[in-house]
């Protein structure tokens, strides 16, 4: 029985001692802004590339329907970027996962 005791508290006592040094380590993953943030990269995968491709397809629909209204003024590059270019960029060009929007 006494045998018993010595092996509980030596395990006890080696696992309070290994959970001490692994807290740490711990600690930093969960930092905000840490890469390695499951959270915000699912977000990104589900809610802002979809979103992104969304945006692109309609931005075209919206700069098509614009060209009789910019073509005379000659605003027609800047028509696109704003309205295709710049979310097109952001569906399929910025780096995986991109934490800074």
């Amino acid at each position: 029985m006494k045998m018993l005791g010595k092996t509980a508290l030596t395990i006890f006592v080696i696992s309070l001692v290994l959970t001490g040094l692994c807290s740490g380590g711990w600690a930093q993953s969960m930092q905000v802004g840490d890469q390695t943030n499951d959270f915000m990269t699912l977000m990104d995968v589900f809610i802002a590339r979809p979103a992104g491709i969304v945006a692109t397809a309609f931005g075209t629909g919206v700069w098509i329907v614009s060209l009789p209204f910019s073509i005379p003024t000659g605003n027609v590059v800047t028509a696109a970027e704003t309205f295709m270019h710049e979310p097109f960029i952001f569906t399929f060009y910025r780096e995986f996962p991109d934490y800074s929007r």
